[in-house]
Parts: structure tokens; C-alpha cells; sequence
């Protein structure tokens, strides 16, 4: 079976690669912030203050990773509606003009 990431890297629209949030990254992040919960588990409670604080410092890893990566996809997404925007402009462009040539051809004898 085809696992999550992989499938997603094989869906990747070729040329917008870098567009994509970088579930590699995010993952290996969470697996190491489980490692660190597990260490928890494993640990007395008088040597559980350095697990702590690797798992928080991995949690503000994650949410600083995760937003870059979420704004990355938004920047993206609307360069993309800005395309689309000025290609409806100019189709709309187009359209007038040829509109307005029949109409001229319309009226001359």
C-alpha cells in the first residue's frame, strides 16, 4: 500500500512541486515529538524535564514549520487567482474587440 506522502508526491501538478506544504518535514517533526512523549512515558518524574522541553521546543518547531508552510500554499494560490483574473481579462478583452468588429461589419454596406 502506498503510504500518504508518497502518494501525494506522485499527484504533484509537475511545476508546482514547491507549491505543496511539506508533509515530509511536518511528519518527521511529529515523529519526533512522539519519540519524545514516549521517552516521557519511559522516564521518573525527576528526569522528565529535559523530555519536556524537547517536546515543546519540537511543538513550537512544528507550528513556526507549519505556518511558513501554510503561508508558502496562500502566496501561491493567489498568484494563481491573479493569473486566472488576467486571463479572464483578457479573453473579456478579446471578446469586445470582437464584438465590436462585427457590429462595425454589421453597419458598413
Amino acid at each position: 500500500m502506498v503510504g500518504f506522502g508518497q502518494s501525494i508526491r506522485e499527484a504533484r501538478r509537475q511545476g508546482w512541486e514547491g507549491a505543496y506544504l511539506d508533509y515530509e518535514r511536518l511528519g518527521a517533526i511529529i515523529d519526533q515529538m512522539r519519540m519524545e512523549c514516549h521517552n516521557l512515558e519511559l522516564k521518573s518524574n525527576g528526569s522528565q524535564s529535559r523530555s519536556i522541553q524537547q517536546y515543546n521546543e519540537l511543538s513550537n518547531q512544528f507550528s513556526s514549520k507549519l505556518q511558513q508552510e501554510i503561508e508558502k500554499v496562500s502566496i501561491f494560490s493567489l498568484a494563481k487567482i491573479g493569473d486566472i483574473a488576467n486571463a479572464i481579462g483578457a479573453l473579456r478583452c478579446m471578446d469586445r474587440k470582437d464584438d465590436g468588429f462585427v457590429e462595425n461589419a454589421q453597419l458598413d454596406p
